[in-house]
């Protein structure tokens, strides 16, 4: 991994109005998601200076409020889960009758091999 440096620079947090104004839109940083398990929304404080007239911050220049966002932190414990593990127990489970048949047809050739 890089340094931070050699990273993507971060999200400016204050976007440029599209007005003849010096008027800066203002916001937060995103909160965290609604869901911990799947799609949810997130959301920020969008807001015009206080000191900034009205007709400065146009509605159709305001970023976004909420956004769609994807978690799956805490996924564990569901039905997935539970099929993930069946799986990975039915591998074993092919896995170990392969090793033992293979075994026993190795040692049954060897035998008649020697019989002979």
């Amino acid at each position: 991994l890089g340094s931070c440096s050699k990273r993507s620079p971060k999200p400016a947090t204050v976007e440029a109005c599209t007005s003849n104004t010096t008027c800066k839109w203002e916001t937060s940083d995103w909160g965290l998601c609604s869901e911990t398990c799947g799609s949810g929304e997130m959301s920020r404080n969008v807001m015009c200076p206080r000191d900034a007239p009205e007709q400065a911050c146009p509605e159709s220049a305001k970023p976004a409020e909420s956004s769609v966002c994807v978690d799956h932190s805490e996924c564990g414990g569901g039905v997935a889960f539970y099929i993930g593990i069946a799986f990975c127990v039915l591998v074993v489970v092919v896995a170990v009758v392969y090793f033992v048949r293979k075994t026993r047809m190795t040692r049954d050739m060897r035998e008649n091999q020697v019989r002979r």
